[in-house]
């Protein structure tokens, strides 16, 4: 294994500057072809070596294509003591030392952009103060968009800079936005993945979401309460729940509602949306109807009708006789109550949707007294709207299904 010792005299830019130090010469350089923005390098086979290369003037982009059999690279906060897959990419920022040592031949491409360029990319394409920029170092990254545009630049150099300098400036400018667009993005999350949110801190969580229901809770103040970030938080709490922290608040929300409709019948929907914590009555429909599967008039329905029974002594048919839907007009409501000579419109499953029945629905039970009579006679407030009645002696359940059968 070879080993050198920096040695670097002059001004010089960073090929010529490495041609001092490093005991075997590239298969591919651009140094010498008059390259505006950066110098590039193609190195097929370097033998094993260990070298301590100074600090360069540039950032250096390496791109491994074919791995060693065994790398110590070393350089600003980097220690890497294993090869990186084929296709990573590393990034050693400028004015930063190196210490390579590697086993076994390896094939990479090594790419040293100005930082000046860079800078000067970041003014113009981002609106950044090229001042306060600073390039991270890399360390053995999967980045297909910047390894895309090395490549470019490898084949640039193979055909031996046929695009002239404007083409090389060309290609700077594209790995310096490709490059910076990488350094701006939010940074990834750790590759092991979040567990869920320990017991003792989802409880807290759950406890401070019923407490604060009625107060539209935040998300940062949620992950405040289980000591997190936002981020991690949402992540653990949806392990931990199968739902995402929002979801879970409408969630609860619902059940609230849900609780208030059986309990209170003196409150309007508006007030239960109120003390539910949903902004609106309608934002209150929407969710309850899409988790309960109703909306929540027809929800208290049934509440409704089991106290006007209790109150009124009244008790379910059972004959088992099925209650139709007519098409009740105000003047017509005592008559349709009775079942004689109206016409049956509609037929419905549960006594909840026969305010809204459609043709063809069945309503199998509802609570009624002795004459026949539907429980809630219709009121003229409603118009037209279809109401539940049991059928009248004109008419049968068995004669209705005959109608009804093709």
């Amino acid at each position: 294994m070879q080993q050198e010792e920096p040695g670097i005299r002059g001004p010089i830019g960073p090929l010529a500057a490495l041609r001092q130090v490093v005991p075997f010469e590239p298969d591919l350089a651009s140094d010498r072809l008059g390259w505006v923005g950066l110098e590039a390098a193609r190195y097929r086979a370097s033998p094993a070596s260990e070298l301590n290369l100074p600090a360069l003037p540039h950032h250096w982009l390496v791109l491994f294509v074919r791995p060693p059999e065994a790398l110590d690279l070393l350089y600003e906060g980097v220690k890497r003591h294993v090869p990186p897959p084929a296709g990573a990419i590393s990034l050693v920022p400028a004015g930063s030392p190196t210490r390579w040592r590697w086993s076994g031949r390896k094939d990479s491409l090594h790419i040293h952009l100005e930082p000046r360029l860079v800078g000067r990319v970041a003014a113009e394409a981002f609106g950044l103060d090229p001042a306060r920029l600073t390039i991270p170092p890399l360390d053995g990254l999967e980045l297909p968009h910047l390894r895309a545009a090395m490549g470019a630049v490898d084949a640039e150099l193979t055909a031996g800079g046929a695009g002239g300098p404007l083409a090389a400036e060309s290609l700077a400018n594209v790995l310096a936005v490709h490059l910076i667009r990488h350094v701006l993005a939010p940074r990834r999350p750790e590759r092991r993945p979040d567990g869920a949110l320990p017991r003792r801190r989802l409880r807290a969580v759950v406890e401070y979401i019923e407490e604060h229901l009625d107060a539209s809770p935040t998300l940062e103040q949620l992950a405040a309460v289980a000591h997190l970030s936002a981020y991690h938080f949402a992540r653990q709490f949806k392990r931990a729940t199968g739902l995402p922290p929002h979801q879970y608040v409408i969630l609860r929300r619902v059940e609230r509602a849900r609780h208030l409709l059986q309990q209170d019948r003196d409150l309007s929907l508006a007030e239960i949306a109120a003390c539910a914590g949903f902004s609106d009555q309608s934002q209150f429909c929407h969710h309850f109807k899409r988790l309960v599967g109703v909306t929540p008039g027809q929800f208290r329905m049934p509440t409704r009708i089991a106290w006007v029974a209790g109150e009124l002594g009244l008790r379910p048919d059972r004959e088992g006789r099925r209650l139709l839907v007519a098409d009740v007009h105000p003047s017509e409501g005592a008559a349709a109550a009775d079942g004689v000579g109206h016409r049956v419109e509609a037929v419905a499953d549960d006594p909840v949707d026969a305010l809204d029945a459609g043709p063809g629905q069945r309503v199998p039970q509802m609570f009624c007294n002795s004459a026949g009579h539907d429980l809630c006679p219709p009121k003229s407030t409603r118009g037209s709207r279809p109401r539940a009645y049991r059928a009248g002696p004109h008419e049968s359940p068995g004669a209705r299904d005959a109608k009804e059968s093709p």
